[in-house]
C-alpha cells in the first residue's frame, strides 16, 4: 500500500468510525426517547386515575389517608 492508498484508507476508515458513532448515539436517543415517552404515558395515566379519585372522593377522605398514600397504592396496583 503506498502512502496515498494508505491516506485514504485512513480518511475512509474515519468516516466509517464516525458514521458508526452517530448511529449508535442516535440508536441511544431512540431509547432513551422511548422511555421518557412511556414514563410521560404512565405519568399521564396516574394524573387521570387520580383526578377521578379526587371527584369520587371526599376531601376529608383524601386529607385522611393522604394523598402520597393513595399514589403508594397506585404503584402496587401496577
Amino acid at each position: 500500500m503506498n502512502k496515498e492508498e494508505w491516506e485514504d484508507y485512513l480518511k475512509l476508515a474515519s468516516e466509517i468510525t464516525e458514521k458508526l458513532d452517530n448511529t449508535a448515539t442516535y440508536e441511544s436517543w431512540l431509547i432513551i426517547q422511548e422511555y421518557v415517552d412511556r414514563c410521560q404515558e404512565r405519568n399521564q395515566k396516574y394524573k387521570e386515575v387520580i383526578d377521578k379519585l379526587k371527584e369520587l372522593l371526599s376531601d376529608d377522605f383524601l386529607e385522611v389517608i393522604g394523598r402520597e398514600t393513595l399514589l403508594n397504592i397506585l404503584k402496587e396496583v401496577e
